[in-house]
């Protein structure tokens, strides 16, 4: 007899109707709503990531190994809509890892003014928001997936992004994406772009399995700038 509750939707009617059932008078008159550590502002249909909370935590906090992993722990980003974002606090952590810091202890000069930097960039953007549905807003079901891959010598990745013709015109967005760091084992650069390929190989067959029922996929197309 478990009642399920908290449910939102960007349909204000239905939205009412919970809330009223709910008890959700401070709900009823506002346009954000948070969706797994995530903000929805149901009017836009967006989805919004706010780093006021990180900001906030990283001027508190001395700089040791510890304190970095704790604030970059804080991104949440399953779509890897900011993965530029999210991969630079990684590589930073990394580096700090081949340092063998113990957890407790003040960072070099060094790391400290990369994440310095790191967090100077993030109070520039303060926050971000992307749509949360980019599927056939003109009614057109049938789209083409275009997946990229690259590499670098400190990380790997794979982006995948949607492409929808309709009677309006054409549209693009990126769908999701996926970063990962370079194994501390070496690696060639031919080597790390095919597991760049790997990666977004992988990603695809997420996507079309998440899609499946959704749209038709015309087509699909992977780019490498790899020989």
């Amino acid at each position: 007899q478990f009642e399920l509750r908290k449910w939102v939707t960007n349909d204000k009617k239905l939205q009412s109707l919970i809330d009223e059932k709910e008890n959700n008078i401070i709900l009823q008159n506002c346009e954000s709503r948070k969706v797994l550590g995530l903000h929805w502002f149901t009017e836009k249909d967006s989805l919004e990531f706010d780093f006021n909370a990180i900001l906030k935590l990283a001027e508190e906090l001395p700089l040791t190994k510890r304190n970095i992993l704790k604030i970059s722990a804080m991104f949440y980003d399953p779509l890897g809509m900011i993965s530029p974002i999210t991969l630079q606090s990684k590589l930073i952590f990394h580096d700090i890892c081949l340092n063998k810091y113990n957890w407790d202890t003040t960072l070099k000069p060094n790391h400290i003014e990369a994440w310095s930097k790191f967090i100077k960039g993030l109070k520039l953007l303060k926050r971000i928001s992307v749509a949360r549905h980019e599927l056939c807003k003109c009614g057109n079901r049938e789209v083409e997936l275009h997946g990229f891959s690259d590499s670098s010598g400190e990380a790997y990745c794979a982006c995948i992004y949607i492409l929808n013709r309709c009677s309006r015109g054409t549209t693009v967005a990126l769908l999701t994406s996926k970063c990962r760091l370079v194994p501390l084992k070496s690696f060639t650069i031919p080597r790390l772009e095919l597991l760049a390929c790997v990666l977004l190989s992988n990603l695809l067959i997420s996507v079309l399995k998440a899609l499946k029922g959704e749209v038709k996929v015309t087509a699909m197309f992977c780019w490498s700038d790899s020989m």
